[in-house]
């Protein structure tokens, strides 16, 4: 099992999004990162947990700040189902 983060493809691309800096593990980056989205799911049959869980996807993808602060605070007590990562081939100028 591979866990992923906010910051798992920002060692392989050009990052402007967040506010802290991870290492590059690529002289030049191939790509660069245009966003990131946490995905909350819950099973069609339990409504209820679907309509919370579709809450916390709205809420802590509002902006990059909730995002860390997601992941900084409460990536353990609200899991996210999967991590949606928009990423462009990267052209240098």
């Amino acid at each position: 099992k591979t866990s992923f983060g906010l910051y798992s493809f920002s060692y392989f691309a050009k990052d402007t999004l967040f506010s802290r800096k991870v290492p590059s593990y690529e002289k030049k980056p191939a790509f660069t990162l245009l966003n990131v989205n946490l995905i909350f799911k819950s099973p069609v049959p339990f409504y209820f947990r679907w309509i919370v869980k579709r809450f916390f996807q709205y809420v802590f993808n509002l902006n990059t700040y909730v995002k860390e602060f997601y992941e900084e605070n409460f990536c353990y007590w609200i899991p996210c189902y999967e991590i949606q990562y928009e990423l462009m081939n990267f052209i240098e100028e």
